[in-house]
């Protein structure tokens, strides 16, 4: 370390210091544009994108996909809110299409002047009197400079892909094999770890199936063991051919769902997936689980792997042995294996945050909302963004939760509550979560939430949220849209502070357009046009001159 300094910003402009530039840490910083706030984005790589940008090398902190890594959620439903993708784009798009979409995003809306590349946030510390907001020390690791400055807001957008999350099992220290965590695996088709290897997946989570699915074809035997043998999964193809979250995230579908009793909710829902992929005949029920009580699955290539027996589905790994491991009520057998990946998850780590600001010491990490800590001296100063775990799309959700940090930032819409109520919310939702999930698992499951009812919840505190009965007499071609098409970021531009209605509409009406463009024989013209100011082309945000980024 060089040097150090201490600078407190005297600006009148609310400043706010966003960590990480990754999706949530850009849609932060374009909607603290929106609201008149000053950003400032410090982000410890080179490079914006966060997770989306492929990375071969494994980086320490750093999160990344896997080169074959594809969308699990459809372009309508994953784009932000006044920025659609292009149509040309495939509607599951594989991890090179998302990364050009935010290049392109912090491209159109002038995002790179506000982010420090190459700084690291060190640490965070209430300033001397916390109601004026928090102190940020911050390392630029070009030079090791180490700068303190004051901030009047924080929002933290540095997702939880990045500290593994590895247990530790019986015999493990004598297996004589390879041991990875899916956090270290980026290709494996010409990775001679896993050719005409054979492979044990332990965790049944997308990453563990993307392993799987990946492995499959060019390792001898693939085992994807689970604790309850299976899972419940989906395939990306739905009923008449529509994307599958297109179908099932529509206020119709999801309003008439709820209204029926949990047990025959999750039967519906296991009724649907069964007749999609057939989990009796594969062996992917999972034992003692209904379909709400876990995170389901997207995945369309391990149905056809276990059917070519490529992959078999086995329960956890009761020990290790020196050549092999010993799977759950498997009368101690010992499948042997060459490699070993652990897709266990990750921890919910803040190593830059001081316990006196937010202590998780307990493994705890509870958030109003899974958005701002009730116990700041001001909760709406400290916001964490991007954290839930949605059975649809997380840009929309970091999108809603940024807009809603910057309104109350700003005044713009109803205060939170009283640091006592949200607490009171905070253990009603961790009972919630425990009467779903099981209460030995609420710390696995705290921030997993429904994505309609979400985004509609934030929406409400926000002021964001349409009146749908309205658009019935008013506008009853929007109004069907509302209730009958895919639930789509767009419907929360239609009122309140950073509405844009006539873009919104559009967007809402040519849902079924732009699902259906990729798979035209021949392309559309693209026409560009503008009404009254309100940009609403679909294609235009998208086609000055950008060149792709790979």
């Amino acid at each position: 370390m060089d040097e150090s300094a201490i600078m407190v910003k005297s600006d009148k402009k609310k400043t706010v210091c966003i960590i990480g530039a990754g999706l949530s840490g850009m849609v932060t910083a374009k909607s603290c544009i929106d609201y008149d706030i000053e950003p400032i984005v410090y982000e410890r790589t080179e490079n914006l994108g966060g997770l989306w940008r492929f990375r071969d090398l494994v980086e320490s902190g750093q999160g990344s996909v896997m080169r074959s890594t594809v969308v699990n959620s459809s372009k309508v439903l994953t784009a932000f809110s006044d920025y659609p993708f292009p149509e040309k784009y495939p509607n599951f798009m594989p991890n090179e299409l998302m990364y050009e979409y935010l290049v392109n995003y912090g491209k159109e809306f002038q995002l790179d002047s506000y982010v420090r590349y190459s700084h690291e946030v060190i640490r965070i510390e209430h300033a001397k009197d916390p109601n004026e907001g928090y102190m940020i020390t911050v390392k630029d690791l070009n030079n090791d400079f180490v700068q303190t400055l004051r901030y009047d807001a924080v929002a933290i957008c540095s997702g939880h892909h990045h500290t593994p999350k590895t247990p530790e099992l019986p015999g493990q220290q004598t297996f004589q094999g390879k041991i990875i965590h899916s956090h270290e695996v980026r290709t494996i088709l010409n990775n001679k770890d896993f050719i005409d290897k054979r492979v044990v997946v332990l965790g049944i989570g997308n990453s563990g199936g993307d392993v799987a699915a990946e492995a499959a074809p060019v390792a001898k035997q693939v085992y994807l063991s689970s604790r309850n043998g299976g899972t419940w999964l989906l395939r990306r193809t739905g009923l008449g051919g529509q994307p599958v979250d297109t179908v099932g995230i529509r206020r119709a579908f999801m309003g008439a769902l709820h209204t029926l009793p949990y047990s025959l909710r999750c039967s519906v829902m296991e009724f649907l997936a069964s007749r999609m992929v057939g989990h009796d005949l594969l062996g992917l029920r999972p034992e003692n689980t209904r379909f709400l009580a876990q995170h389901a699955m997207v995945n369309d290539h391990i149905p056809t792997y276990i059917h070519l027996g490529w992959i078999k589905m086995r329960f956890g790994i009761e020990r290790f042995t020196p050549t092999g491991v010993v799977f759950e009520r498997d009368n101690g057998h010992v499948t042997e294996c060459d490699i070993v990946v652990m897709a266990t998850g990750y921890e919910h780590s803040f190593p830059f945050i001081t316990s006196e600001v937010f202590d998780v010491s307990s493994g705890r990490v509870d958030l109003y909302k899974h958005v701002f800590d009730p116990r700041q001296p001001k909760p709406e100063r400290l916001a964490f963004i991007g954290l839930p775990a949605a059975n649809g799309s997380l840009p929309p959700i970091s999108e809603i939760q940024a807009r809603w940090f910057c309104m109350l930032f700003n005044g713009q819409c109803k205060p939170l509550p009283s640091s006592k109520k949200m607490i009171e919310k905070i253990e009603k939702n961790r009972k919630w979560v425990a009467n779903r999930y099981g209460a030995d698992r609420v710390e696995r499951f705290r921030f997993e939430v429904e994505m309609m009812e979400y985004m509609d919840t934030v929406a409400r505190s926000a002021g964001l949220m349409p009146n749908i009965c309205f658009y019935m007499i008013k506008d009853p071609r929007l109004w069907w849209a509302l209730v009958f098409k895919p639930c789509i970021a767009a419907q929360y531009r239609l009122k309140g502070p950073g509405a844009k209605p006539k873009q919104a509409r559009k967007l809402i009406l040519t849902i079924d357009e732009r699902i259906k463009a990729p798979y035209r024989k021949v392309p559309k013209p693209e026409i560009h046009q503008q009404e009254n100011g309100d940009d609403f082309s679909e294609k235009a945000p998208l086609n000055s001159n950008k060149t792709k980024v790979i």
